[in-house]
Formats: structure tokens, sequence, C-alpha cells
């Protein structure tokens, strides 16, 4: 992966980065500046890079630009481009469930890329990638004996890659090979026993040996992995499916009334049930998400995913002693899932139960020592209540264990603004800046300090309004936060009309926001809201904010 480059504008730092972090980002700064040069010289313009080209990423580590993540790409092989913007691309794959940003230097077009990883195994015949990326274009062409070849060279070269064996196995059970298929999904649940994938195609290799007890072991093996999951339907051997299932006629349609088709039929089991509250949710129909889940629960008392929908459900009309008391029975039904237990902290912390709050936090990463979302959300437990250096820790490790995590640089720079350590602070977040351009958050959070801070020398009024311009652009000028740092920015250059006409915008977006009285009365009419009135007023008497 790449990272940060050098510096910019942003001066000599006064003080240090801490030791971790200071050499992550020096390390990361020389390996863009060589992997940037390098591209280069590979990258030639074409004009092949319009909306609707399929392209394939030049190496499986490539990450898309997406909200505050830097989401892998691997599990997709190729994408297609939606928008071009310059230098970057805007892919989306082609089930639609991934969209975001690369360079135009990261990928080729899908119709070149088996001579480019040829190329590049023919330049360094160790690169397992090239092996890996070749393999699975191959199988997309249908030669799977190619692709077989290339992953069995990818794992000769590094054999501790999961990956590598589940999609040869994968290729394998297409060719019919279930014993050679078998022992490569063994391989990788042993290398990584959380795979649920390679139960999943273990699963199906079973079931091609009429061997319905040990498919349903692995499928069962996938819930405990995502308990979120549907319960699979009773498994029947493939055979029995293929030579029982009768040929779809027109006469075999079930009956439509008239002006269009049949009503979906009522939910009867409790999974079924809590889809549907999933859906109401999604609708911001409460009420009847709560009404589902409890209907879920009585069929169910044991369903864990039923407490947990009414809980968010109950969050939402911000019930919080709902929420938790309905986490809680999630928790003594699954009391292993972390992540029941990240949502109660969050829900205790909302109440202001910090120590609550911390107890489910330490659970949770005792339980996923290795998930960097959980350091961050307890490092922002911590930072609520001014215990600085233990969220500062925090946000740390969370950036070791995953360094595409943007949110946790962000909360990272944060630190140093609360400990007046305002030139860290920006110097943190102009890195970031550089590493994720595109990352909204990071540019807004940029202008708040160079528009408010009040640190004279700190302060940038143009820099300001140019960041925050740039966040408003990503958001696509509908976010309130966004134009409320703008209307700041503005303040801090004296130009006050823009500075009222962007904060009457942000309120009104604000108020949009929240459309109902009880949301009103918790968002807007909060503290959130009273801030952006009281900005407002110093606006209007020509004063710039100050915080």
């Amino acid at each position: 992966m790449k990272r940060f480059v050098g510096p910019r504008g942003t001066g000599r730092l006064k003080r240090g980065f801490p030791a971790p972090l200071g050499l992550l980002i020096v390390a990361l700064i020389a390996r863009h500046a060589l992997a940037a040069s390098q591209r280069e010289s590979d990258s030639e313009p074409g004009t092949w890079l319009s909306p609707g080209t399929e392209v394939v990423f030049k190496e499986s580590d490539t990450a898309l630009l997406t909200g505050d993540w830097l989401a892998p790409g691997q599990d997709y092989l190729s994408f297609v481009i939606e928008s071009v913007q310059g230098e970057r691309l805007l892919l989306v794959s082609h089930d639609k469930s991934r969209r975001g940003w690369v360079r135009r230097d990261q990928v080729i077009p899908y119709e070149q890329a088996i001579d480019y990883f040829t190329q590049e195994i023919a330049r360094s015949p160790h690169n397992d990638d090239a092996y890996w990326m070749r393999g699975r274009v191959w199988a997309a062409h249908g030669a799977n004996d190619r692709a077989i070849a290339d992953l069995s060279q990818a794992i000769q070269l590094k054999p501790d890659q999961a990956r590598f064996y589940l999609q040869r196995g994968l290729f394998l059970l297409r060719r019919e090979q279930l014993d050679q298929a078998l022992a490569d999904c063994d391989r990788a649940i042993q290398l990584d026993p959380k795979s649920s994938g390679a139960y999943v195609i273990r699963a199906r290799i079973w079931l091609s040996k009429d061997d319905s007890q040990r498919a349903r072991a692995d499928l069962d093996a996938v819930i405990r992995l995502d308990p979120s999951n549907r319960p699979p339907r009773p498994v029947v051997p493939a055979s029995v499916v293929l030579a029982s299932a009768p040929r779809p006629t027109r006469a075999d349609d079930p009956p439509r009334g008239e002006g269009g088709p049949a009503p979906e039929p009522e939910p009867k089991t409790a999974p079924d049930l809590v889809a549907r509250a999933r859906s109401w949710i999604e609708q911001k129909q409460y009420n009847k998400a709560i009404d589902d889940a409890t209907a879920a629960l009585r069929l169910d008392p044991n369903f864990a995913p039923a407490y947990v929908c009414r809980a968010q459900a109950w969050a939402r009309k911000y019930r919080l002693d709902r929420e938790v008391a309905d986490y809680t029975d999630a928790i003594r039904l699954d009391p292993g899932n972390a992540g029941y237990r990240v949502a109660r902290a969050n829900s205790w912390s909302a109440q202001g139960r910090h120590e609550e709050a911390i107890a489910d936090y330490d659970d949770a990463l005792r339980a996923e020592p290795a998930n960097p979302a959980f350091y961050v959300a307890r490092g922002n437990e911590w930072r609520r209540h001014l215990k600085l250096d233990a969220a500062l820790a925090d946000y740390e490790r969370a950036i070791q264990l995953d360094r595409n995590y943007l949110t946790a640089y962000i909360n990272h720079a944060l630190i140093w603004k609360q400990r007046r350590i305002f030139d860290r602070a920006v110097f943190e977040l102009s890195e970031l800046i550089r590493m994720a351009p595109d990352n909204a958050e990071a540019h807004r959070t940029l202008a708040r300090i160079l528009a408010t801070c009040n640190n004279g020398a700190v302060r940038d009024g143009p820099r300001a309004v140019a960041e925050a311009i740039r966040a408003c652009e990503l958001t696509g000028w509908r976010d309130p936060d966004c134009l409320d740092t703008l209307a700041a920015a503005y303040a801090e250059v004296g130009d006050y009309p823009s500075a009222l006409r962007w904060q009457k915008e942000a309120i009104q977006l604000l108020r949009a926001n929240a459309p109902s009285v009880l949301q009103r009365a918790m968002d807007y009419g909060g503290r959130r809201g009273v801030s952006f009135e009281a900005r407002l007023a110093f606006y209007k008497a020509n004063k710039p904010c100050r915080e």
C-alpha cells in the first residue's frame, strides 16, 4: 500500500510525532515516493479511461477510497469506471455493492490484464501477486487449467496465504476434482480459521459428494462466524435438488393480481421478521420495526439478532434505556459476540455512563484484540472524559492494526488540538490529506483549526476557506458541518456576508435532517443546534468564531 508523502506548507514542527507513529509515517513517505516514481514510468496516457471501461487492479491489495476508509477491493476481480476526474477514477463493482476512488495508474484495462501480468511475471518471476491476479483473470476467461497453474505457482512462492488455497479450491471444484478441492479448503481453514468463504466452498464440495451432514456442519460454522447471517434452509444433496426441480413454465408462474406483482408473503419465521424489521428501520418506520422484532422474539425468544434489531430501533427513538436492555439480552444469548458489547458501550457512552462504556469496550477488545474500530471507539470514550493519554494510545494501536483507517488518524490529530499543540494537529491532518485527498472529514477538520484556533500564529484564513470548500465539494454541499466550517473560514477572512450565507444554509440543512419534533429536540435543539445559532449571531455582529 502507498501512503503518505512529504509535508507541504506546514513549516518546521516544534514537537516530533510519538515514536511509533513518527516511524510509521517516515517509512510510508519513503515507500510512497519510490512506488510513485516507478508508476509514473509505467503509466502512459490513453483513451481507454472513459466511463464504462472495465478495469483490473495492478496490485491485489489496492484500496478504494470510500468515506472514512480505504476499503480493500481484492474481493472483486474487476470494476467499471463510473466517473473520471483527471487522474482519479471512481470505480464501482459489477454488483454495485462497492464504490470508491483510485488513481489512474493503479488499474489496467481488463482486456489488457493477461498481457500486463505476464510482463510483470517475466520481469519478476517471484511476484506471487502477479500469479494470483493472472490466475483469477484466466478463470474469468474460462481457462481453469491455466488458472490452477498460476495459483499453484503463487502457493509455491508464498505457501502461507489462505486466499491462494481457497481460490484454487474453487477452480478445482469447477473441474469436479473434489478431493483436491477439499484438501485446498482444509488448508485454507487451517491458515485462516475465520475464513467463512472456505467453509462455504467446502460445504459445496460436501454437497457434490452427497454428504449433507458435513455440509450442514460447515454452514453452521459460517453462522457462528457471522451470527447476523440467516439460518440456511435444510441441506439437500445437489443430485436430489436437480432431479426433483420442475422445469419452470409460464403455467407454473404464481398468479398475479391485476395491475402488478403479487404482494410479498407475510413473514412466518423469526429471521424473516427481523429482515423486515431492518427494512422498516431503513425506511425510518421505527415502531413497525419494533413490532416485527418483538413478534420474532415471541416465535424464538433465544434469537439474539431480534434483540439487536429492536435495540437499533429504540436507539433511533432515543430510548437509550430500552436499547441497553435489548443489547444486554443479546449479550446474554451470545456472550462471545464482541460487536454486541461495543454497541451497548456506545449506548452507555451516549448516556454519560463512562465506567460502563469502558467496561464493555474492554470486554470487546479482549474478545477481538485485533479489531481497530474497537480501539477507536474506546479512544473516543477516553477523549470525551479528557483521558487523553489513554485515547492517544488507543488511536495509535488502531493505526498499527489498520493503516487504512482514516478516522483513527483524524482523531489522533484532534488529541493534539485538545492539548493545544496545534502545529502537530495541523501537520498530521495535512499529511492525512496527502494520503487520502478525497476524505472530506480530514479537509473539514483541518479547515476548522485553521479558521477558529485561539492561537493567531496557527490561523490561516485563506487556506481554511480552500480546505472548507474542498470538504463541501466532496460532500455535495449537503453536509451541515462542512457548511458551518466554511462559514467560520469566511468569517476569519472578514467576508461576513458569505459567512452569514453559509451559516444559514448549514442551519437549514441541520433542521431538514431532523424533521420530527423529537429529533429536533434531541439534535437540532441540543448543543449542536444551539452552537450553530450562536455562530450565526457572531457573524451578524461581524465577529469571527474562536474555539
